[in-house]
């Protein structure tokens, strides 16, 4: 299995006379596996699914898939809009998609409202562009996680 690391810094946090530095670093898993199992294998390595809320945390998430060597596969995200269709949410995050600064990145057409099968987003390349799709959640594929790091 081939696993590619990027650490992007995220937030920092200032409390008294102290400034913490949040990074997050991205892991490619060229594994193919369902949603389901993305979402636990990422939780069990300490992690979550990775959840890109700004265009920056995206370039980051392509850069490791790069990486990885692998830009034609398809990698689960955290996205998902089980439970009301048309509501996508980060599952890692319970936050909506575009929710915090407005970041959006489907491919045109997407996402379509009442396909009630296509429940889970994945990242490809979509006319050699990185760009959000969603298929069904049982599909393999491979995924990205991203973890928290104080430096």
């Amino acid at each position: 299995m081939k696993v590619g690391v990027i650490v992007l810094t995220a937030i920092a946090v200032v409390a008294s006379n102290f400034c913490t530095t949040f990074a997050l670093r991205y892991t490619v898993h060229n594994t193919e596996v369902t949603f389901y199992e993305a979402w636990v294998q990422c939780i069990g390595q300490g992690g979550y699914l990775a959840a890109p809320q700004v265009a920056l945390q995206g370039d980051k998430i392509w850069d490791a898939v790069n990486k990885s060597g692998n830009t034609n596969k398809k990698y689960w995200l955290a996205g998902t809009d089980i439970g009301q269709d048309g509501a996508w949410i980060w599952i890692s995050r319970n936050v909506p998609v575009g929710g915090v600064n407005g970041y959006i990145n489907w491919a045109s057409g997407f996402p379509e409202i009442g396909d009630t099968d296509a429940n889970c987003m994945l990242l490809e390349k979509n006319r050699g562009t990185p760009k959000w799709v969603h298929t069904t959640c049982d599909d393999k594929n491979f995924y990205v996680c991203e973890y928290y790091s104080v430096n």
